[in-house]
């Protein structure tokens, strides 16, 4: 049986969608991919035999809905048992498909967005450094997690209001433009431990999603991980964010 119904996690970088589609996707009602436009990559979930159909990355680019409806049919085969079809999308990544999901009633949107910038920031930079992306880590034969090192960085302060007045901006955009729109859910980054079910119920789903996997990245305080923090806490402080510096 095809997939009958659709959704898709819209969101920027380390705002916590791995995790959330990870769980989705161990749901068995929910065949949940990955970042399907990013910029060098198609993540998706299909076997290997069924992923050898998919076009490259240039010819996705040239006609990302078609990609997006060939994800569609081939999930299907790959998940035949499963209803629901889901993805992530980053805001700055494939307009057509952004208007897409945002004008067709046929999509179930969920909004995650992490209020803790800095954090986000300094996730991102730390990951620019390390070139390690993934938020998720896998327990080892001992069942404990062992921390990825996490080189320290620097946060140049007008970069980082430069960027966060950005993302503001973005999400802002997309609440005005989703203002009366129907089957949307908003999640804040910092409430998806206690709210991450609420998408079982924008689905229409019954139950709990399965237990998280870990997802600690990097194991050390944020303070320890940035190097110009005295002068990032002095900013916080003075402009009503002190709850970002205790994470």
């Amino acid at each position: 049986m095809p997939h009958s119904s659709r959704f898709c996690v819209i969101a920027q970088p380390r705002t916590g969608t791995e995790w959330l589609i990870d769980r989705l996707h161990r749901h068995p009602a929910i065949a949940c991919h990955r970042d399907l436009f990013h910029p060098n990559s198609i993540g998706h979930r299909l076997p290997a035999a069924l992923a050898s159909a998919l076009p490259t990355v240039a010819q996705r680019d040239a006609a990302p809905l078609a990609l997006l409806d060939q994800v569609f049919a081939l999930s299907g085969q790959a998940y035949p048992a499963r209803p629901w079809f889901g993805f992530k999308l980053f805001l700055q990544h494939a307009q057509e498909v952004r208007r897409q999901v945002r004008l067709s009633s046929n999509w179930r949107l969920v909004v995650l967005e992490r209020r803790n910038k800095l954090a986000q920031y300094a996730s991102l930079m730390t990951a620019n450094e390390t070139r390690r992306w993934g938020s998720l880590v896998e327990p080892g034969p001992d069942g404990r997690v062992p921390p990825e090192a996490a080189l320290p960085v620097t946060l140049a302060l007008p970069e980082f209001l430069a960027w966060m007045d950005k993302e503001t901006q973005r999400y802002a955009r997309l609440r005005e433009r989703l203002r009366k729109r129907e089957g949307v859910l908003e999640l804040n980054t910092e409430e998806l431990d206690e709210r991450a079910d609420e998408v079982l119920g924008l689905l229409g789903l019954p139950g709990t999603l399965p237990a998280p996997k870990p997802r600690r990245q990097w194991d050390a305080p944020l303070q320890e991980r940035v190097r110009n923090w005295a002068e990032l806490d002095a900013w916080a402080r003075a402009n009503g964010h002190e709850d970002w510096l205790t994470i």
